[in-house]
């Protein structure tokens, strides 16, 4: 990773026009590989495709896919001691930050390539061994959501996003995470969510899954988010 120049000062004038209300201003991430050679697509390009980079309360739209390029954020020193700080117990940490943190903040989108962002094959993320650790964090980060009182287009949001890790886990060949996290799905309203779940913990789930889910997604998105 490496910070363009202007980088601090653009942010910090862009944080010095906000309301209190606001507690992260981010930038586009220019991507290059391991010898420092310009990908093809920006980080937020690779993350959103033709999407505008998202603003405001942010909550709802992290739970969909998490976006947010962490080495190119500006937050609020009190808004992170508001939340209570990073939770240094789970594998990655940012996912829930970012939950927290916009529950009740505001997030600005500054436009520009601001860090220049390494992408390799030996990175954390891509590295297989890694993957079943990153997939139980994430369903630890989202399962403490289910009863924290949140509105019920929030917390449909939240089971969305229990559902779908489940399914990961189920490709990553963790049938014992993915039950854990499909167990937590029989308190959805929605019947259709909750016989996937079921249909997710038994054995030889996950070679059900991989043919099933592209196909369930493509529905749920015909139907809209609201589908089981």
């Amino acid at each position: 990773m490496l910070t363009e120049p202007e980088r601090i000062e653009r942010q910090l004038q862009c944080f010095l026009m906000q309301p209190d209300n606001v507690c992260a201003v981010y930038s586009d991430m220019l991507v290059v590989d391991a010898e420092g050679r310009r990908q093809a697509q920006s980080y937020l390009e690779l993350r959103l495709g033709a999407e505008t980079p998202p603003q405001g309360n942010l909550f709802v739209r992290l739970l969909s896919g998490s976006f947010m390029p962490a080495p190119c954020v500006m937050v609020r020193r009190n808004a992170i001691v508001a939340v209570g700080g990073y939770d240094e117990s789970l594998f990655f940490e940012d996912l829930d930050m970012w939950l927290r943190l916009s529950l009740g903040f505001g997030f600005v989108y500054l436009p520009g390539q601001l860090v220049r962002y390494r992408m390799h094959p030996d990175s954390m993320s891509n590295a297989p061994h890694n993957w079943i650790s990153m997939r139980r964090s994430n369903a630890r980060i989202l399962e403490k959501w289910l009863d924290a009182g949140l509105a019920d287009d929030q917390r449909s949001a939240v089971l969305d996003g229990v559902f779908w890790n489940g399914a990961m886990q189920l490709r990553v060949q963790d049938p014992v995470g993915a039950r854990l996290s499909f167990a937590a799905l029989m308190v959805d309203p929605r019947p259709g969510r909750r016989w996937l779940a079921r249909l997710g913990g038994l054995p030889g789930a996950s070679a059900v899954i991989r043919f099933f889910l592209p196909v369930y997604r493509l529905l749920r998105d015909f139907a809209g988010r609201s589908a089981p």
